[in-house]
């Protein structure tokens, strides 16, 4: 998708990419836009809008030693479980 400059709407197609992969998920698991990592056995989530620094601050943690599970969408199921 452009807009009329011919520039690529890039929050547009996120939110088609989430929506298909939201869609896609079992009924049990769902979606949320945000980074996630865990670090010491404890799972942080970084939500936020597009370009709010959620891939910055995931990174961040992966340099002190988290585990990296997202930078962009968490997948989670009913009992609060990250994939």
């Amino acid at each position: 998708e452009t807009g009329i400059s011919g520039k690529i709407d890039f929050e547009f197609v996120e939110a088609k990419i989430q929506f298909s992969l939201a869609v896609a998920l079992p009924p049990e698991k769902f979606l949320l836009h945000a980074g996630a990592v865990a670090l010491d056995g404890v799972g942080i989530i970084i939500p936020g809008n597009t370009f709010t620094g959620k891939t910055t601050l995931t990174r961040e943690f992966i340099k002190i030693g988290a585990e990296y599970f997202s930078d962009d969408c968490a997948v989670f199921d009913k009992n609060g479980f990250l994939y």
